[in-house]
Order: C-alpha cells, then structure tokens, then sequence
C-alpha cells in the first residue's frame, strides 16, 4: 500500500510507497504543519484550534487485526510502531487512525472522503470523534469538516482563521479554517459555528441578574447614604443651625450622640459654646461692675433705679444717696494709691454688711450711690440717713497706718423729688454739692432751693466764660506795710469782677467755680499779667503780691507764662512775689517742688499764705526755703479774745525768724491788733487798718502821698 502525501510546501504527490526514511524526509519538509515521527516518537507541531479532524479508514485485513483508532495532530505520520500494544499507550496519538504493521517497514496512511462518501465506517466514525473534541470547547461549538467546494458562498470567502458573524434568520459566529490533507484536490475545511443568539438568550437571564445585582447596589447606596446623612450631614445640620442660633445670642447646646469625629466635634462645640458664655458673662460682669470694688457702676445703678421706681407702689418711697470720702485725696497723696484703694475696697465692704436690703454702687473716685426701695411712707428718713452715714464712719488699718473715714451725703427721695432715675441722680448729686460745702461728714436731702442754685451756678458759669472773652475783669490793690521797717513794701493784686448787670462780683463768690471748671487757669494767667503791668509804672522799691491757684500749679506752663508776664512789663523778677498755699503739697510733692525751685531761679519770691489753717507742716518750710509767710486772718482776730492767739502767733514768728523768712499778718483792722503783732514779733501787717482794696487809679493817688499820713489815718 502507498502513502498519498498532501499538496503543501513542495510536497508532491505521489501514488507509490514511500519508505520510511523518504516519509521521514518529506515530513520535515513540511515545516510546521507536519510532525514526523521516527521509530516510536510522535511530534505534535500544529496547535489545537487548528486540528484537522482527519478520518483514516482501516485497510482490510488490518481491522480483524484489533487495530484501534487513535486522534493525532494534523499531518502526524505514525511510523516504525512494533506492535499494537504499543501503539494503545501513545495517548500522543490523536485524533487520526493509525494503521501499523509488524511485518511492514513503514506506515501506511489511508485518507477517505471526508464527506462520508466511499466510506461506510467514516459516516460513522468522523461525527463521534468531533463531537469529543467539542465537548473540550469552553463554548457550545458545531464542528463539521467540509470539502471548499461545498461550503456556501458567504462562509467560503471568509478569512481563514478569523471569527466573522453571519445572520441566517439567527446570528452565528464562524470559523473556518484550512486542514492538511494527503490527497489532491480535497481542500478539507473546519467550519465551527457558535449561535451568538442563544448565548445572548442566556445571557438575558445574566441580564435579569445584574439588573437585581444593580437594583442591589443601589438599596446599600441608598442604605448607606442614609447612614451617611444620619451620622455626618445631619449633626452637621444642627450645627449649622445652632451656630445660627448663637449668632442671634441664643443659648444651646449640641447632644453628642457618637464617639466618632462628629460627636468630638459636636462636644468642641459645646465647649466652645461654654467658654463664650463665659466670657461673655465676664465682659458683661466687667461692663456693669466697678473693677476696684467689684460694686455695680453708674450703668447698673441707673438700670436697677429705674426697675426699683417702675415696681415702686404708690404708697411707698424709694432713696437714693450720693456719698462723697471727707479728704479722700489726702489718704492718697499721703499714703500713696495703693492705700486709697484699700480703704475704698474696705468702705465698700462694710456698706455691702451693714446695709443688705440696698443696692450699692461706685460711680467713680471716691463716690458711692445707695439705692433703698420699698420704703413706708412714715419712716423716719433722718434716722435711715444717719444709719447710712455711720457705715462710713470708720478707723481704717491700712498697711498698718490708721486712717480716718468719713462722708458728706446727698440724699433725694422718690416721689416728692423726683419719679424718674435721671432727675432723681441729678437732685442727689446737688444735696450732695451742698453738704460738701456746709462741711465734713454731713448730709443734706435735696431742696427745690438747691434746683435753683445749680441753676445760677450753670447761669454763672456761662457769664465766667463771657467774662474772660470780653475783659469785664479788674484788679483792686492792697497795701503791704513793713512793721521794721516802718513804710510801704508793695501791693497785694485781688481780683475782682465788674459783671454788666450784677455789678462788682466779690471774689469769694466766683473764684471757687472758677476752680472747679478750670477757668482758673486763663484768669490766674490775666491776673499775672495785669498785676506786672501796674507795678512796672510804680516806683522800683515797691513789689506787687500775686495769688496762684493749685489748679495753675499742675500746670506745666506756668514758670514759661510768668517769665513772659516779667519780660513784657519789664520789671525786676523780685518785685514779683507769689503767694501758694500749703494745698499745692498734698499732690505731686517733687512736681510742685521743681516749680518752685525753677520760679526760685527767675528771682520771683515766694510768700506762704494762710499758714496754719491747713496742714501746717513744717516739713514744707523745711524743704523749701520760703521768703515770707503769711499768718492767716483767722489767729489775729483771735488776738482780741485772749484766748491762745498769742501765743500762736509767737511760735509762728519765732520759727520764721529762726528759718531766715519774714513774717506778714493779714486782716489787721485795730490798733491794739497791731501792737500785740510788733510785740511778738512780726514784720510786716496787711488789712483794713492800714488801707482797704484800691483801684489802679487810687494806687497813683495813694502812693503819691505820704504813706505814713496815710496809715495815722
């Protein structure tokens, strides 16, 4: 029997037997598509998609031999095989049909029609063995093997070995690739077809699946954008809606319900909420409350005056003092700052004690408000006046130094002077004015007379100003006498006021206004300059006598305006002598030391005047080298009386004698006055005695005369 090769690669065909060494030859020359086989080895050389389902009918005689079918790859040629037995163990040989013969020395191949014609085991045979190899596919396949010129058009233009679709009423997918053969003019093809339409029916139910899976999805996204919105968007909302709620100065608070970030910073929230209550409540303590004392201040005083009179029965009363420290300001300029703040945190401490049912205030520096309400319309109002004055008056220990406390009070009453806050204050505040001026620790109720008194005093304030702008101010002189000396030393300037309607206006009745609303300052600066005018046309031996305010002496301009004042006049700076009392020692000790050395340095004297009738210490003519001191009025009135005037007035002169001062009594109006002051000492004499206040022009007069004529007079 021979053996048909296949057309391939220069492989002729050829009808006689091949040995096996030309089979062996030829089978290499396939490339490769071929496996060659030498003795009992098979080579595979074409993969498995492309495997050529080849039917190979057993020769007659062959079959009764128990040859048995076996699968190759395409153009295996099986050759050199012994026995039988040897053959059923090469599992390699698949999926062709083997025929071996012992007693042949090669291999014979028989290929059959592969349609099933001329074959009677083939038709049977072939569908068996591909329904095998597609039972390997991982798809469902329908193989069929296909001579070229039976497949249909569409499938045979087709590109080999390409998956292409084909519609035949359903889709298809085709694969059509070529298989070696042996034998000429076959042209076998594999035709595998897939029907994409059922897989896509199948598929549907995949469909069915993932749209459950989706829907699936879409419930836990839900799910969990709920979760989401329950544990971050929704505490972030009410955060949000307490933050608003803040802003508007409501108080809140965030219930924290996790232990996660939320809940941390739900519990920030509240703290942060806590820590501006707090503080708010702290500034707003801060703003009604006096920092000294820890009292309410003028704010909430007002505040719970005007809540007391709105409560207020119409059969009850309600008070208001004003209290006002006796000499606070000496506890300070002698004791220091720290002290007076002792003493006024030990004052309010005793008021907060002694009186319970009141309501209690610092409005500023050394004054207090207290407000009783509720009062019956019989109760006796000087005994609670009384009662509210002796909490001030105390013996107070500061650092260990006692120091002395009082208070003047000003008392108004609601309804008969008043029914609202403001006018009730402002009525307190006026008795309080005019217990101040009747004294020490006193108080006053308020008087409609008191109305009309602040009213005059707002009234003469107003013509104060227009005073210094319009220059309705004149200066009246008084003589000063040298006792040793036995003539005319000077003039004393006195201030006085030529009002158009009220007349000469006395000092006494403007110069205190004056110092209390700073007018001071521009008439002291006048007077200066007025008083160093006139005595540059007075003969050169006479000097002129000046009074500075303690007001003038806080300030710093003053050493400037009285050097300016001599300079204009052009007088010697010793005739100008300036009179202070001891009130400008009680604040600023070194400050109103250097002034008076600077006006030292000009050549200006310094007189001091009323001496002994404030703190007479000596301390002060020990530190400051005075030219003059002025005895007050006061001691030589007492002269008279036989009382210890004498006495006084000795000391006073002898001190100054000793000091290297002179010594000048004021107010001396008699002559026995003026014996007793030669006999004990003193220098110089001012008073009514000798002359009354002049004129400018009754100084040109005067002074023209004898004075001494004058003074017998």
């Amino acid at each position: 029997m021979g053996i048909r090769p296949t057309a391939h690669k220069g492989y002729s065909q050829s009808s006689a037997s091949l040995p096996f060494d030309d089979i062996f030859r030829h089978g290499r020359e396939l490339g490769e598509e071929a496996v060659l086989g030498c003795k009992r080895h098979v080579f595979l050389a074409h993969g498995l998609l492309q495997v050529l389902h080849q039917r190979i009918q057993v020769a007659p005689g062959h079959a009764q031999a128990g040859m048995c079918r076996r699968h190759v790859a395409p153009g295996v040629i099986a050759s050199g095989i012994q026995d039988e037995a040897e053959l059923f163990e090469q599992r390699t040989l698949q999926p062709h049909h083997v025929v071996s013969d012992e007693n042949l020395g090669d291999a014979r191949v028989c290929a059959r029609h592969f349609d099933g014609a001329n074959s009677d085991a083939a038709d049977t045979v072939l569908p068996a063995e591909l329904a095998r190899l597609v039972e390997l596919a991982a798809i469902d396949l329908d193989a069929t093997v296909m001579r070229q010129a039976r497949l249909s058009d569409g499938i045979a233009e087709a590109p080999r070995g390409e998956v292409f679709e084909r519609s035949e009423g359903e889709r298809f997918l085709y694969r059509v690739s070529e298989l070696p053969s042996l034998e000429e003019g076959l042209n076998p093809q594999l035709v595998l077809k897939h029907s994409l339409t059922k897989s896509l029916a199948e598929y549907s139910g995949i469909r069915w699946l993932l749209a459950a899976l989706a829907f699936a999805g879409l419930l836990l996204v839900v799910a969990l954008s709920w979760r989401v919105a329950k544990t971050i968007t929704l505490p972030l909302r009410k955060l949000d809606e307490a933050t608003r709620l803040v802003s508007a100065g409501e108080r809140v608070e965030v219930p924290v319900e996790t232990d996660d970030e939320i809940g941390r910073l739900a519990g920030s929230f509240n703290t942060m909420i806590e820590a501006i209550d707090e503080r708010e409540k702290k500034i707003v303590h801060v703003g009604l409350h006096d920092g000294l004392t820890n009292l309410p201040n003028r704010k909430l005083f007002t505040e719970q005056l005007t809540l007391a009179l709105t409560r207020r029965r119409d059969d009850r009363q309600v008070m208001v003092a004003y209290a006002d420290l006796d000499d606070f300001k000496v506890v300070n300029d002698t004791l220091g700052h720290p002290a007076g703040d002792v003493l006024l945190r030990e004052v309010a401490g005793f008021l907060r004690e002694d009186l319970p049912e009141a309501t209690i205030a610092r409005l500023g520096g050394d004054e207090f408000a207290i407000l009783i309400d509720d009062i019956a319309p019989l109760a006796d109002l000087n005994t609670l006046a009384r009662r509210i004055q002796s909490c001030f008056m105390r013996l107070i220990d500061i650092d260990g130094q006692k120091a002395d406390c009082s208070a003047s009070l000003g008392i108004a009453i609601a309804p008969a002077d008043g029914d609202d806050g403001i006018t009730l204050m402002k009525h307190a505040d006026l008795a309080l004015y005019r217990a101040k001026r009747e004294g020490k620790s006193c108080y006053h109720f308020f008087e409609p007379a008191l109305d009309e008194q602040a009213r005059q005093r707002r009234l003469m304030e107003l013509d104060l100003r227009t005073a210094i702008n319009d220059g309705e101010f004149e200066l009246y002189f008084q003589p000063l006498y040298s006792l040793t000396e036995d003539r005319l030393k000077g003039f004393e300037a006195l201030i006085r006021w030529n009002h158009p309607t009220k007349g000469l206006v006395p000092p006494n009745d403007f110069i205190p206004l004056a110092e209390e609303t700073g007018l001071i300052l521009p008439i002291g600066e006048w007077v200066v300059r007025e008083a160093c005018h006139h005595a540059s046309l007075w003969d050169d031996d006479l000097a002129v006598a000046v009074n500075i305010s303690p007001k003038q002496f806080g300030s710093p301009e003053l050493v400037g305006k009285i050097l300016n004042a001599i300079a204009a006049s052009g007088i010697a700076p010793q005739r100008l002598e300036l009179e202070v009392t001891e009130s400008i020692f009680i604040a600023h000790v070194e400050k109103t030391m250097a002034i008076l050395h600077s006006l030292r340095d000009l050549g200006v004297r310094i007189a001091l005047d009323d001496f002994g009738t404030g703190y007479s210490s000596l301390s002060y003519l020990r530190s400051f080298p005075f030219d003059k001191v002025k005895i007050d009025r006061s001691f030589v009135t007492d002269l008279a009386s036989g009382e210890n005037g004498h006495a006084i007035i000795r000391a006073i002169t002898t001190l100054a004698e000793a000091l290297g001062m002179e010594t000048l009594a004021e107010g001396v109006e008699d002559e026995e006055q003026l014996a007793i002051l030669r006999r004990e000492g003193c220098r110089s004499i001012q008073g009514y005695l000798f002359s009354r206040p002049m004129t400018a022009e009754q100084v040109k007069a005067w002074t023209g005369a004898d004075s001494a004529a004058a003074l017998a007079r």
